[in-house]
């Protein structure tokens, strides 16, 4: 086995709408040759209009499966985590850019989401 920072397979920047009160719901999934955690934060794209003063509500699931790792332009089937994030949006002010964040030994491998008001038009 040899030592790499995560990979997170998919998208690279997915939006999804949701009001108040609702749970939105990121799955991705993730190759790591190591022990690994999942960390959430506001991107610095998102104006914090509370002064960073509410905690963002998440929780998450890791379920080992399959995973098409991309390896020099192909993809190779190995063993990696189906991993389901839970974002809680309780106010106005959970609306915007988060960062996911995968860390294990080796680094720590990102991607940007976005969440927006239901019923808003957004674009990208």
């Amino acid at each position: 086995m040899f030592a790499a920072p995560p990979v997170i397979i998919g998208n690279s920047l997915v939006t999804k709408a949701a009001g108040t009160g609702k749970i939105v719901i990121y799955t991705f999934m993730v190759y790591s040759p190591s022990v690994f955690n999942i960390r959430l934060h506001r991107s610095r794209m998102t104006t914090c209009l509370d002064n960073g003063i509410s905690a963002i509500q998440y929780d998450y699931n890791i379920l080992p499966t399959v995973v098409n790792l991309p390896l020099f332009g192909q993809e190779v089937k190995t063993g990696g985590f189906h991993c389901t994030l839970s974002i809680t949006v309780n106010t106005n002010y959970d609306f915007g850019y988060y960062v996911i964040g995968v860390r294990n030994t080796i680094g720590e491998t990102t991607n940007e989401v976005k969440i927006v008001a239901k019923g808003k038009c957004q674009y990208v």
